[in-house]
């Protein structure tokens, strides 16, 4: 496999730009089934009685009107229609549908997005981020000659408890084992 530290660092370069290019790749493509705001919005009339999806801010309710933003500077109102989820003012919209004209969307399907559950999915993901980064600190250690991770003999929490707990007889380093692998002999 890899077992140089210079392999590993070709292997890491080269996935890094793999992943480069896929990112290239994919912003490449067209729209799919259903087109963005990122390309109806500067020229809804190329797209009407297209498929778009859009995701924008409620603005009005009676009728139903969200602010949609595109690129860096874009941004306009669009009126929904056929929508059968009900909004408040300030709730974040998401409609799949048909562009009826320049700036109205039949809507084929919506749901609204609360921002209670976009933090709580980013907090779930920020404690478990951290939950793996302490187990892979706990059970395993960097080796800078191979630049590698290699697993722990004993984890961090168990070394430190061994070393507490009387009970528990830890050999000494210096002290190698002899053929037969028992020290007490």
């Amino acid at each position: 496999m890899l077992e140089s530290p210079r392999s590993r660092g070709g292997a890491l370069v080269l996935l890094g730009v793999a992943l480069f290019a896929l990112m290239v790749w994919y912003g490449s493509l067209g729209p799919g089934a259903y087109a963005s705001q990122e390309y109806f919005g500067p020229d809804p009339d190329a797209y009407l009685g297209e498929r778009v999806v859009v995701g924008g801010g409620v603005v009005d309710t009676d009728p139903v009107r969200i602010r949609v933003t595109w690129g860096t500077d874009g941004s306009a109102e669009y009126l929904v229609t056929g929508l059968d989820v009900p909004v408040e003012r300030g709730e974040l919209l998401r409609v799949a549908g048909r562009l009826t004209g320049p700036r109205t969307i039949h809507a084929e399907s919506a749901f609204t997005v609360t921002d209670v559950g976009s933090r709580y999915a980013f907090g779930i993901s920020f404690l478990a981020g951290l939950w793996v980064l302490a187990r892979i600190i706990r059970h395993w250690r960097f080796d800078p000659e191979t630049a590698a991770l290699i697993p722990r003999t004993r984890s961090r929490t168990s070394a430190t408890t061994d070393a507490s707990d009387p009970s528990v007889a830890t050999p000494d380093s210096d002290d190698p084992a002899p053929e037969g692998g028992d020290r007490d002999a």
